[in-house]
Parts: C-alpha cells; structure tokens; sequence
C-alpha cells in the first residue's frame, strides 16, 4: 500500500497548506473500525439489493451487479485509508468516506441510479455532482475514475429505466435509455486509475471537477 501512503501524506500536506486543523490530520485517513462497512465494497449484490431505496431485489433489477467485483487494491484503500471529514481537495472534490459512499450510491441521485451500471460514486463536487469509481474498465488492479453531472439522466418510473440527456450537446442515439455503450462512448474520463485520481487531489496544477460537464467525450463541439 505504498503508492496509497504517499499520496495520502501528500493530501494531508494539501489540507494543511490549505486551512486544515493539524491537529486532526491524523483522523483525515485512518483504519476502518467497522469493517462490516466494508460489504458495501466486497459483496456489492447482497449490499445494494438490501440497502438501496431504488431498485428492488424481489423483481432481480441489481443482478448486474453478480458480474463485477471492486479490486482488491481499492477494498485495501478503504479498509486501512478510510477517508474522514476532509473538507474540499484540490479539483473542488470531496472524498466520501464509507457511510457517505452509502448514502450516494442507495438513496442519491444519480448515484443510486448509477451503481446498476458499475459505476460506484465515491466522491462528490461543490456542485452536488459524483465522481465515480468505474468497474468496467480496470488498469493496473484498478478502476477508471468518470465524471458524471446530476444533470444528465432522470430514472423512468414506468420503464424502471434510466434516460440520458447531456444537453447542450446534441447526440444522435437510437436508445434514450442509459447503456455501457452510451457511458464509454460519452461520459468522461478523469483519470485511467485510482491513483492517478488520488495525485489529482493533491497536484500543484489547479484543475475543477466540474469542468467535466464541458468535455463530454466524442460529442461534437465538445471540448
């Protein structure tokens, strides 16, 4: 966990730097105490059919979730390097620290909607919008990183479906409805890996989450 524990002495340099309490920077990253908090991340199909306020188990619409699995790498992360209350990092990001990950990812929107696809909101922006781990693409034992804006989809009650729609932008799809394709084919990258998202956080370059919105991917006129 080397390549964790430089980072995290870097974003806790970051917060000092920046305000931070020195006195509570050791609390900024510590041990899970819980660690049946833990499941949210190891047993992804169990947690989410019991805890989420959106889709039902009885009716098998969190199935997908059987097909993927958080690397070990990042379970490690959350079980040694739990984020506490950290305040804004660098990009106007805030890390999540489990019960927050909960919380996005059961009963907000559009995380809660979100995690049927793989992509598990660990981090928010000023602007109330989710940072997402996602699973369909590991590098390195770990996941992409993908913006994703409030903005974007509404959850169809009747069709227990999400819709799309990245207004300004202009897209000519046959499906209104959220696929893998739509995700990899529009929704932008952060970074390729955990890790690099963790050195964006405390990175000399100034950069703002929210800028996202503005680069949706392989959309005309986009960046």
């Amino acid at each position: 966990m080397d390549k964790y524990k430089r980072n995290i002495s870097k974003i806790q340099n970051y917060l000092i730097q920046n305000g931070f309490d020195e006195s509570n920077i050791g609390a900024a990253f510590s041990p899970c105490l819980d660690r049946g908090k833990l499941k949210i991340l190891t047993d992804l199909y169990n947690f989410f059919s019991y805890w989420s306020s959106v889709f039902y188990e009885e009716d098998g619409e969190l199935l997908a979730l059987k097909n993927y699995k958080v690397p070990k790498d990042i379970i490690s992360f959350y079980e040694n390097f739990e984020p506490g209350e950290l305040g804004e990092l660098n990009g106007g990001v805030c890390l999540l620290d489990l019960d927050g990950i909960k919380e996005e990812n059961c009963n907000l929107s559009p995380g809660a909607y979100l995690i049927q696809y793989g992509l598990i909101t660990f981090a928010t922006t000023v602007g109330g919008n989710v940072i997402c781990m996602d699973l369909n693409t590991i590098k390195n034992g770990e996941p992409r990183v993908i913006y994703a804006d409030k903005s974007w989809f509404l959850f169809n009650e009747e069709e227990r479906k999400l819709e799309f729609s990245f207004y300004p932008f202009e897209i000519e799809e046959e499906d209104e409805f959220l696929t893998q394709h739509i995700i990899k084919k529009y929704i932008q990258e952060i970074s390729s890996t955990f890790t690099e998202f963790l050195q964006m956080l405390h990175s000399e370059d100034e950069w703002d989450a929210e800028d996202y919105y503005e680069k949706l991917g392989n959309v005309k006129g986009a960046f």
